[in-house]
């Protein structure tokens, strides 16, 4: 998991790692990494590895302003993807938030977003867009990890990517 610029890190560890099969590696914990979840990430045009990814876009970003949706993008276009994509855009939400060090320092970068819920007193507070965080990757993680069909709102649909809006 990762947020910001630390999605657009997840990604390239993961694309680095994706051929690690040597037993060695692996029981070293640097085997392939089987699902991502990037939150609000920067996009600097490098590709999702072929791994079970989910992409949260906040309504109200001020920050990155839904440049993860172009990893969805790409997925959607590479030749002989075999993993999902998913993306989820969580309304209300701003990009600061998703971080307990940002929240804590009252940077709320929500007030610079576009969305139509994005004025002050509309955006969703610290504790709910991280509780919405908590709930989707327990099950998005359940799911890719070791096969659980509890959803949450956040599992695959039958579509290879642009899942669903969320909403906290």
């Amino acid at each position: 998991m990762g947020h910001s610029r630390s999605g657009h890190n997840a990604v390239r560890l993961a694309r680095s790692r994706a051929d690690n099969t040597n037993r060695s590696e692996v029981a070293a914990g640097r085997g392939p990494i089987h699902s991502l979840m990037l939150l609000a990430p920067v996009y600097r045009r490098v590709p999702l590895p072929d791994s079970e990814t989910t992409v949260v876009l906040a309504e109200c970003d001020g920050d990155v302003h839904g440049q993860g949706r172009h990893y969805v993008e790409d997925a959607e276009r590479r030749p002989g993807r075999r993993s999902d994509v998913f993306q989820i855009r969580l309304g209300r939400a701003n990009h600061n938030y998703f971080n307990s060090t940002l929240s804590a320092l009252a940077s709320d970068d929500g007030r610079f977003g576009s969305g139509r819920h994005c004025r002050n007193g509309r955006r969703l507070r610290p504790a709910a867009q991280q509780d919405w965080i908590d709930k989707a990757a327990q099950a998005f993680f359940a799911h890719t990890l070791r096969g659980s069909r509890a959803r949450h709102g956040c599992g695959p649909s039958g579509d290879r990517s642009r899942g669903s809006t969320g909403s906290a």
